[in-house]
């Protein structure tokens, strides 16, 4: 899972919160959801997230793996309703919503994400050229590196020879260069020159 259970149990505490299957079905709510949205678990459990949520969060959902939204629920008459999801390899979705004060800011909601991705997550990010721009500790120690090490360094740092030198790698970066979302498990060269397979996801922000 992309997050930790430390993680996920706080999250779960401080926001509304869906469990939804990689078919787009509901599996769990918490209460604060049930009382937010004035639903019973009846009519929420086993039914598709199509029938409570915009097509325009809809649009988003299948394209992203992380990503901030406001008031995404069909006839919700407070337009103060944001929050964020979270999907994790198997491409099941943990939703947290959160209802906003008048005076507050989404900053909260940006902060919470970005706190939750970082310590659950191994997270690297690479300008669109390909080199490397920040990686967070996790990323650091599952691959032996420390950030001064890797910091403008190419991704193909991370490759094999004969993997960086072929038209399959090129492909990869031209398709990044378009926005295209790519999930698989690729192996990689950690600085020992040792190989490991990471189920990662090249998402372009």
């Amino acid at each position: 899972m992309f997050l930790s259970y430390h993680i996920y149990k706080n999250l779960k505490k401080e926001f509304s919160f869906l469990h939804v299957s990689n078919l787009g079905v509901i599996k769990e709510v918490n209460e604060s959801f049930l009382t937010d949205t004035h639903m019973e678990i009846k009519d929420v459990i086993g039914k598709s997230l199509k029938k409570f949520f915009k097509q325009d969060f809809l649009k988003i959902f299948d394209k992203n793996i992380a990503v901030s939204f406001q008031h995404p629920i069909k006839n919700w008459e407070e337009k103060n309703f944001e929050g964020f999801y979270i999907k994790n390899p198997s491409l099941e979705t943990f939703i947290f919503l959160k209802k906003r004060d008048n005076h507050e800011m989404n900053e909260d909601i940006n902060e919470a994400k970005l706190t939750a991705l970082d310590r659950a997550m191994a997270i690297i990010e690479f300008d669109i050229n390909g080199y490397v721009t920040s990686a967070n500790q996790n990323f650091l120690n599952a691959m032996g590196y420390t950030l001064h090490e890797v910091l403008n360094k190419h991704h193909k740092i991370f490759c094999k020879t004969e993997d960086y030198q072929s038209k399959e790698y090129q492909r990869f970066w031209d398709s990044l260069k378009k926005g295209n979302y790519l999930s698989n498990v690729f192996e990689r060269r950690k600085k020992d020159q040792s190989l490991i397979c990471l189920q990662a996801t090249y998402n372009r922000y």
